[in-house]
């Protein structure tokens, strides 16, 4: 059974254990938000719980949610509640990544739909969704739920796909 989740203290040790799986393999954790980095598990959910609220420029406020097959991580995302100019040009609203071997089984487009809803929820009305230029695998998620590509941007030695998302 699959369900997005917000994080709570008793999902410390597979958060970790997602974090963990994503640094073996030597590859960023997507979404950022979900990354603990240097923190510690508790100051990681403290700060992510006042973004939910809160945020001091040039940040904005966020949501974030683990998705959840059983009692198992297999993806994460994040709903940014508004653009600033940097997410506006290359960054977008919602990130999500899927656990590096539990990609290919749908969770990517499971978690995209669910977050789509959610800003509906929240009165958001047009959302912006960014993946690298290449990134085949999030081309398709985005497009498959109904994103519509407006450009591309340079992002550094980057460019970035936009494609914007009309919520009725």
């Amino acid at each position: 059974m699959l369900r997005l989740v917000k994080p709570d203290e008793t999902m410390k040790e597979e958060i970790l254990r997602y974090n963990d799986a994503w640094g073996k393999r030597n590859l960023k954790l997507v979404p950022q938000a979900a990354r603990l980095g240097t923190l510690s598990f508790e100051d990681w959910l403290k700060d992510t719980r006042e973004l939910e609220t809160v945020a001091e420029e040039p940040f904005v406020t966020q949501e974030v949610w683990f998705l959840f097959r059983d009692d198992t991580i297999v993806g994460a995302c994040t709903l940014r509640h508004s653009l600033n100019a940097y997410l506006l040009a290359v960054a977008g609203q919602i990130g999500y990544g899927v656990h590096p071997e539990e990609r290919k089984k749908g969770y990517a487009t499971y978690m995209l739909k669910e977050i789509l809803y959610c800003a509906k929820k929240r009165g958001l009305r047009k959302i912006l969704v960014t993946c690298a230029v290449g990134n085949t695998a999030s081309e398709k998620t985005i497009e498959k739920c109904g994103g519509i590509l407006e450009n591309i941007m340079e992002d550094g030695e980057n460019q970035v796909e936009r494609y914007w998302f009309h919520l009725q």
